[in-house]
């Protein structure tokens, strides 16, 4: 089988257009939207051009997507979401590469797939669950096989919405800066193990600083790859 052919860009982009109105009835991408999609799709899609479009773009770090409130990030993540599943479950229903690993292997290594958690929940989750929410999204944060952590598969989650949460969340009186946490442990694991974050937010580099500390604005400078999404609410 030849992998490549399943990723040529126009199915990508019948992909796009299908879940995008699965999300957002009557979805287009207009002539800001379609610079944005192509450069984060060249990312997902580990296209090697990427590095090319900034200096400090690397395929092995995460993503940060800024832009104002309504401009469409949390819908992009939600529709790259979708299209990097579809090809998940293409080839996990190949039975070649259901069962021999090295075989799945050598398919998605054309992309990389992530999981979607709200900022806003995760402090929420914590107030009632507590340090057990923080380990699963760092240290407990890998593929399963056989019931137990692939720790040479880490997970790539992205945190959509980052400073819409309550800033300090409490477990029987043990306050934490939730998002703080995660993003300061998935650094270090970023450095030992290359797992990758992906950030939407509508922070400015000043907001995330006053937000989270100067230490998180720092590492996130290290471990993501930022992609400015213009425009204005489109809800209004």
């Amino acid at each position: 089988m030849n992998y490549t052919q399943t990723f040529k860009p126009k199915n990508v982009i019948e992909l796009i257009y299908k879940y995008g109105n699965d999300i957002v009835p009557g979805f287009y991408l207009n002539d800001i939207d379609v610079k944005v999609y192509d450069r984060v799709y060249r990312y997902f899609f580990k296209d090697q051009y990427f590095e090319s479009l900034q200096p400090s773009y690397r395929l092995n770090k995460g993503l940060l997507v800024l832009g104002n409130v309504g401009v469409g990030k949390s819908v992009m993540l939600q529709v790259f979401y979708d299209v990097l599943k579809h090809y998940n479950r293409l080839y996990s229903n190949i039975p070649k590469l259901k069962y021999f690993s090295s075989e799945l292997d050598k398919a998605t290594e054309h992309f990389q797939s992530f999981e979607i958690y709200k900022a806003n929940d995760l402090s929420g989750l914590y107030s009632k669950s507590g340090y057990e929410i923080i380990e699963q999204h760092t240290v407990k944060s890998y593929m399963r096989q056989n019931g137990i952590n692939n720790k040479d598969y880490p997970l790539s989650i992205c945190y959509d919405d980052l400073g819409a949460e309550e800033q300090y969340s409490s477990h029987y009186g043990c306050k934490v800066n939730v998002l703080k946490e995660i993003l300061l442990k998935r650094y270090d694991l970023f450095m030992a193990k290359n797992m990758r974050t992906i950030i939407t937010t509508n922070l400015s580099s000043e907001q995330i600083q006053s937000y989270y500390g100067e230490r998180v604005l720092s590492r996130l400078r290290e471990m993501v790859n930022v992609v400015k999404y213009p425009g204005f609410d489109r809800r209004k």
